[in-house]
């Protein structure tokens, strides 16, 4: 089988070019970063139109490509609407027109959040990043998916983290934000109402996951796939204790955040502390609080791990190591970055 993937140089398309690699010919279409492939690589644009791509290269891969493996995407809160739209919404309907002309099966990496509201923001208007933008782009690209005419999977996993082995990532998340956070005693107060859960799945197992979809065309066709926990994830409380219990043993010293509720924020915490803060350090502060806070869940996602020849459920015991194996990465990352715990 012949597979084009975009999004390999990314934290889900990197290991999934690995598991793809094994048994298929990959062709990347590669963007403004580099990706570590001895196979075909194509440069091009999501953005544009034919994906940037000259006549004769766009006739090449729609003769020659059998399944287009979509990982490619923009996960920033920060940045305007119209870019995050340029490429999660147009870039879609740019890689269904391909998959289309070349009569070619998508298989198209959403994310498990586009079926949970847009949390309103938790800190009055202090923040300046919000995802909302993001899961409304990703709702409309998997619209573009579901209507295409095609044949189509749709992939939602929730928050990825690094390897259940080892821990390894290509860029940062944001379980990795949170831990950092806690690791370094800047983040005193997690807001919400109650010990929601935190989902997150190791990048390898999203990987499996998306090349078993791939393998098995038929069982999965026009399916939506949780690549989650599920009932299995961590509520906050239970994620802070193992933190807690990683940094001493890594012998750093850590206080674990307050949860605190939004509305306790508003009227007693943030007159008492947030006001005195600087300008710059409030909108740092609150955007830490607010894309910590969009990231529980007040109920399980669904999960299709452990169904049919998918990777095996997520357990409370592989959850648990991929947290410590996360901050173990962040310390190994920046080994002085973070307060050493003073023995007696």
């Amino acid at each position: 089988m012949r597979i084009l993937l975009t999004g390999a140089s990314g934290v889900v398309g990197l290991p999934t070019l690995r598991a793809l690699t094994e048994d298929h010919d990959v062709v990347v279409l590669e963007g403004r970063r580099a990706v570590p492939h001895s196979g075909i690589t194509v440069r091009g644009d999501l953005r544009a139109p034919h994906l940037g791509l000259d006549d004769r290269t766009w006739s090449a891969l729609t003769r020659d490509v059998d399944t287009v493996v979509h990982c490619a995407g923009v996960v920033d809160f920060g940045i305007d609407d119209a870019s995050t739209r340029a490429v999660n919404v147009d870039g879609v309907r740019h890689i269904v027109e391909l998959s289309r002309d070349a009569s070619a099966r998508l298989v198209h990496v959403s994310t498990a959040f586009v079926g949970r509201p847009v949390i309103p923001d938790v800190t009055g208007g202090l923040a300046t990043m919000h995802p909302g933008a993001y899961i409304a782009s990703k709702r409309d690209g998997e619209d573009l998916v579901r209507s295409s005419g095609l044949d189509w999977t749709i992939v939602r996993p929730s928050i990825v983290c690094g390897d259940s082995e080892t821990g390894e990532i290509s860029e940062l998340q944001g379980l990795h934000t949170l831990v950092r956070a806690f690791l370094r005693g800047t983040l005193p107060v997690v807001l919400c109402e109650d010990a929601l859960q935190y989902d997150f799945v190791p990048c390898d197992v999203v990987a499996r996951s998306i090349a078993t979809v791939v393998n098995h065309p038929r069982q999965y066709d026009r399916e939506h796939v949780w690549v989650t926990s599920g009932a299995a994830a961590l509520d906050i409380d239970s994620l802070v204790a193992v933190l807690v219990d990683e940094a001493t043993r890594l012998g750093i010293a850590v206080d674990a955040p307050r949860r605190l509720h939004p509305d306790v924020f508003q009227r007693l915490w943030k007159p008492a502390f947030f006001d005195l803060l600087d300008p710059a350090s409030q909108t740092k502060f609150a955007n830490l609080l607010a894309s910590v806070a969009n990231l529980f869940n007040t109920s399980p996602f669904p999960t299709s791990l452990g169904s049919g020849p998918l990777p095996p459920a997520q357990t409370a015991g592989t959850i648990e190591r991929s947290a410590r194996l996360t901050a173990r990465h962040l310390v190994e990352r920046s080994p002085g970055a973070y307060p050493v715990l003073q023995s007696a």
